[in-house]
């Protein structure tokens, strides 16, 4: 097999750049795909899940509507060592995606879906905002992004009335 044979069926949808969340408000996304790369896929040998979001609302200048952010969610840290928050990062996004606090709606099957052909979930609306932690022993710059299922101004309006 040749360096370039499987150039032609390169899979061409997503960024590929690296645009990535940086901190700030994100009030309107979109799920437009949901990718898997095994270990063996990626250069740095680690199970990677990628979720690319469409920009329709933002706060932040430098993603303004229309582009494209990449969530990645990586099974092992830059040292090599496991990431312990892998699984439980990827139930938290789907748990947005699919308006869902009970954590067991996200199991094998829905991620079969998710990840699969059928890719479930795309199209969902989504809120999100990133901020800068620090992380580790060496207090490692961190951005750190927390989803929730969109909901219209007017939607939450109308919800808050009929409580009242």
């Amino acid at each position: 097999m040749g360096v370039w044979d499987k150039i032609e069926a390169e899979d061409m949808s997503g960024s590929g750049n690296g645009i990535y969340f940086v901190p700030g408000k994100y009030p309107k996304l979109r799920l437009k795909e949901s990718k898997f790369k095994s270990a063996d896929e990626t250069y740095k040998k680690s199970d990677v899940v990628i979720f690319i979001l469409e920009v329709l609302e933002s706060e932040v200048p430098d993603r303004k509507p229309g582009s494209e952010i990449e969530y990645i969610i990586k099974e092992r840290k830059a040292d090599g060592k496991p990431n312990t928050f892998y699984l439980k990062n990827i139930k938290k996004f789907l748990m947005a995606v699919f308006g869902t606090d009970d954590h067991t709606d996200i199991d094998r099957k829905v991620m079969d879906l998710v990840l699969g052909e059928r890719q479930k979930g795309v199209g969902a609306l989504l809120s999100a905002v990133a901020t800068n932690i620090k992380i580790g022993e060496a207090q490692k710059d961190f951005t750190q992004v927390e989803f929730k299922k969109y909901e219209e101004a007017g939607k939450a309006t109308s919800s808050a009335r009929a409580e009242a």
